[in-house]
Parts: C-alpha cells; structure tokens; sequence
C-alpha cells in the first residue's frame, strides 16, 4: 500500500469519501503533519520512523475524530525525533480541537502532552495527577529501574516547543 491508501483507506473503508476527495484530503492532511506531498505514491519501506509516525498521525486523522487514542506514539523514536512528533501532535491538538489519550511509561513525555494524568500501576489506578507529575520513587517499583538507567531531563524552548537533553545516571 502506498501513503495515499494507508492514509486514505479509513475514508474509503467508511464510505466517507469518494476517490478525488480522498485524494485532496490525504494531500491537505500530509501537508498538515510535515511530509511532502509529492511521496504520496511512495511505500513505508522508503520512510524514516519519525514519518511512519507522521503517516500514522495522519491516517488517525484523516476522518476527523475528537478523541485519538495514541498508545505509546513516540517510545520508538529517537529523542530528537520524539521531540518533533511532540510538538507536532500538541499543535494538532490545537488547530483541530483534539482530545488524545495518552498512553506512556515515559513521565517526562506524559507530563509535556497532557493536562490531566492518571498514573496505573498493575492496572489500578495510583494516582490522579496534574503536570508538573510529582511521584516518589516508591510509588511505582519498577520507576527504580527506569531511574536508574536514564535521566531525562526536558527543557521548554518555547510554550509550545519542547526539546530533550539525556543525562546518564553515575552508578
């Protein structure tokens, strides 16, 4: 499947759309989370990770829900990468009046994207929080673990920016 279809199938699964809307849709919604619409007749294969995501934003898109459900959206990414698909998501939100549910083992990331955050343990509810998220390290066994390997750190460059810097913990 190229990108037109991957993005284009919900609309044409659903009956949303008919062939030359899907097309001007699909373009408008590539344009909209960064990719260039003349790879609209390229395959995943000849893609980075940070625009498979970008596709895969786009598909969830494509026939405008208010709710998305992004379970684990940039663990797979590198930070720098992460960075940019957060930025992105976070001015979707905006322009399109989005609401995500946000899944993430990563705090740092779920503190940038969210505004009100359920923290689960085994799954039960630990916690209703609002960012900045405050837990003690005890609160969560397996945080020990993800503590010690890295630090991360976030910096904001802006309101709307965020930017990663990883620090490595001395043992």
């Amino acid at each position: 499947m190229t990108v037109l279809d991957i993005i284009g199938e919900p609309l044409v699964a659903n009956r949303l759309a008919e062939h030359d809307d899907v097309v001007e849709q699909v373009k408008f919604l590539m344009d909209k989370v960064g990719l260039q619409v003349k790879h609209l007749n390229r395959y995943p294969h000849a893609f980075s990770g940070g625009q498979r995501q970008r596709i895969g934003i786009a598909r969830a898109l494509i026939t405008h829900p208010s709710l998305v459900v992004a379970d684990e959206p940039v663990s797979a990414l590198d930070v720098s990468i992460r960075a940019q698909v957060l930025n992105l998501l976070h001015e979707l939100r905006q322009e399109f009046g989005l609401t995500y549910l946000f899944i993430s083992h990563d705090l740092s990331v779920v503190e940038h994207i969210s505004d009100r955050v359920i923290v689960m343990y085994v799954g039960k509810v630990l916690k209703k929080v609002q960012p900045p998220i405050c837990l003690p390290v005890r609160c969560i066994p397996t945080q020990k673990r993800f503590c010690a390997r890295s630090l991360i750190q976030i910096r904001e460059s802006a309101p709307t920016r965020l930017s990663f810097r990883v620090k490595r913990q001395a043992r």
